[in-house]
């Protein structure tokens, strides 16, 4: 079970993914994009360093066609 601290961490985390998500709602078909999409989530992930970030950290990258 996790701590309040971690709770409390968690929960900024998700308020990071969240504005995260809002800002690239809208998939652009472009190198661009997706670089700039991981180099921010991989801010979010190294920002609060916590055991949901690492489940949720990808584990390799992807090229969507």
């Amino acid at each position: 079970m996790a701590t309040n601290e971690e709770m409390k961490t968690e929960f900024a985390y998700f308020g990071g993914v969240w504005t995260l998500f809002k800002k690239y709602y809208h998939v652009q078909q472009e190198d661009s994009y997706w670089e700039k999409l991981i180099e921010e989530a991989g801010a979010v992930n190294q920002k609060y360093q916590c055991e949901l970030c690492k489940d949720c950290a990808p584990r390799r990258r992807v090229r969507v066609a």
